[in-house]
């Protein structure tokens, strides 16, 4: 078993810490960003002039993830390159289908950018925030980066390396409940 308790939590939630200072951080700056850059899940149905971002016959999902593969060696040098904190997140929370089943890819060409983790099943992106996110002018092509990434559909959901390294379970709680809160979108 891995030291973040491996496998899902139950759907009741169990297994996991209620919710801790950290998760209440993370959401506040969720918030914060929210603000900045309305989700999709917010704004429902004004995305790219359609009435949903969800298919018409089985509310799934669209199959274009607005893959760029001008990008595909850039990431494929990246995902041999990952930080200590992608490391940790993919192999304690991302890998092996640990969060309710869903794959997730590493490095992968979106649009412009590269996302750290991406579920193409979720439409759902997760980012890990190094030391270069807070130089000069980071917090604008974040928030640049986030609107253009919801505008297409994705939900963005961002830790700190800190976040990742030294409160892994917290993480792992705030992805599961991003997961669930999709998964009813999707139904």
């Amino acid at each position: 078993m891995s030291p973040a308790g491996g496998g899902s939590p139950p759907a009741d939630g169990g297994g996991f810490e209620s919710k801790t200072p950290l998760h209440e951080k993370m959401t506040d700056k969720r918030k914060n960003i929210d603000e900045l850059c309305p989700s999709p899940l917010q704004t429902a149905g004004t995305i790219a002039n359609t009435n949903s971002v969800r298919g018409e016959k089985d509310n799934t999902l669209p199959a274009l993830n607005f893959y760029n593969p001008k990008l595909k060696e850039f990431a494929k040098e990246n995902r041999g390159q990952m930080t200590k904190a992608e490391a940790c997140l993919w192999k304690y929370a991302l890998s092996h289908g640990q969060m309710k089943g869903y794959n997730f890819n590493r490095q992968r060409p979106v649009l412009k950018y590269i996302a750290d983790f991406m579920s193409k099943k979720l439409n759902l992106i997760i980012e890990v925030d190094g030391i270069s996110h807070t130089l000069e002018g980071a917090f604008e092509r974040d928030v640049k980066r986030q609107k253009d990434l919801e505008a297409a559909g994705f939900t963005v959901i961002r830790f700190t390396d800190d976040e990742v390294l030294k409160q892994i379970q917290a993480v792992r709680r705030v992805i599961y409940d991003t997961i669930e809160h999709l998964e009813k979108e999707i139904v």
